[in-house]
């Protein structure tokens, strides 16, 4: 068995500090979020002519050589 390195915690001591239930609140307020920012980009007016998807038809700026 190898030895602990210092200042890292045992997944025993994670499961009693509760990292994995923390971690799932975590990731659910994450997901709320994400739907909060969506709602909020498809009905606030503000973000109605906001060009989301950029065409590949425009030419690249020309390169300058120095």
């Amino acid at each position: 068995m190898c030895p602990t390195l210092e200042g890292v915690v045992s997944i025993e001591r994670k499961k009693a500090l509760g990292a994995h239930d923390a971690r799932m609140e975590w990731c659910r307020c994450a997901d709320e979020l994400g739907e909060m920012v969506h709602q909020e980009f498809l009905n606030n007016p503000r973000y109605k002519d906001v060009k989301m998807y950029f065409s590949h038809e425009l030419d690249p700026p020309p390169h300058r050589r120095s």
